[in-house]
């Protein structure tokens, strides 16, 4: 497998408008906003955000996966989204980008996990295109390492992909 070259931005919050300057629309580019809500601020300033990129989100006790995939999907349809990034200091990043995957890719939604229980869930309308997800065991910022999990419609296991 050919390794896949990212930037990652972490950016403040007050920093934002700096952001989509940076996406050039030849790279995979990721995006992590400290100090405040990556999903809150991108919806807010979709119409700056015209470029293709991915979105950092961390899963944990006060996020659940399924409020993620609901962020995630309407992020799809507010800018030019071509993935998440998923992080949890919580363990098991696996389940929780199941989740995710589930809630983004079928109807009635059914699973039982370590940290989430999904039942009879549903996440409509799914995503305008599929999205891939990436996951990482560390937060956003220095060296990480990801793994792409899902390429938008099936699983593709847990092979590292990039740097």
């Amino acid at each position: 497998m050919s390794e896949v070259a990212w930037r990652h931005l972490v950016v403040d919050l007050v920093d934002w408008r700096l952001v989509p300057e940076m996406l050039d629309g030849q790279s995979r580019t990721s995006v992590a906003f400290t100090g405040g809500s990556t999903t809150m601020l991108v919806a807010a300033n979709a119409g700056r955000f015209t470029q293709a990129f991915y979105v950092w989100q961390h899963v944990g006790a006060d996020v659940p996966a399924s409020i993620v995939a609901r962020d995630v999907k309407t992020l799809a349809w507010l800018v030019d989204l071509r993935g998440v990034i998923l992080w949890s200091d919580r363990g098991d990043i696996e389940e929780d980008a199941e989740i995710v995957a589930a809630l983004l890719t079928r109807d009635d939604v059914t699973i039982e996990g370590g940290h989430d229980r999904v039942r009879g869930a549903w996440n409509r309308p799914r995503p305008p295109h599929p999205l891939e997800i990436w996951v990482s065991e560390s937060p956003p910022g220095a060296e990480v390492s990801l793994d792409l999990l899902f390429d938008g419609e099936r699983r593709v296991g847990n092979q590292p992909r990039s740097k």
